[in-house]
């Protein structure tokens, strides 16, 4: 599989997880965190649940698909307000990409492209102090390294 697969072709992707469960499936994500969707096997069948109808949907009209993992908040520093470990975070954070690439694997569709999702160190919608270029890659560089980085791992 060549790393970004037909990109002459349209591409789509989802459309607002954590609002959808949270304010569609009446499920709790503290923090509007993602993250915390590996509690319990309802919460992640929820989870695997919410891509399906956007794969179904890009393979009927024969576009490729974007899955964006549930990583948002999969920063070090979201660890301690997740009440979660680093180690913890770092887990689910490998766990939502294997359910990227199992959700892509029992699919037909040949075009779709697993996303691991670096969200923001703060609030994505009041940064509070913006990093710099330099600072921005130490930081993110744990939720990088963390993730598995080839289409077959």
């Amino acid at each position: 599989m060549a790393d970004l697969p037909q990109l002459s072709r349209f591409f789509l992707t989802d459309g607002g997880l954590e609002t959808d469960l949270l304010f569609n499936h009446d499920i709790d994500l503290p923090h509007f965190s993602s993250s915390t969707l590996f509690d319990t096997p309802e919460k992640f069948a929820a989870l695997a649940a919410y891509y399906l109808p956007y794969l179904k949907t890009a393979r009927e009209h024969r576009a490729g698909f974007i899955l964006e993992s549930p990583t948002w908040r999969g920063s070090c520093d979201w660890a301690i307000p997740l009440d979660m470990s680093v180690d913890e975070l770092e887990t689910r954070n490998r766990d939502a990409i294997k359910l990227m690439k199992s959700l892509r694997e029992r699919d037909d569709n040949d075009a779709i492209v697993v996303s691991g999702q670096i969200g923001p160190r703060g609030d994505g919608y009041d940064p509070g102090s913006a990093m710099s270029v330099e600072e921005a890659r130490d930081y993110h560089a744990w939720q990088v390294a963390s993730s598995p980085k080839k289409a077959s791992t």
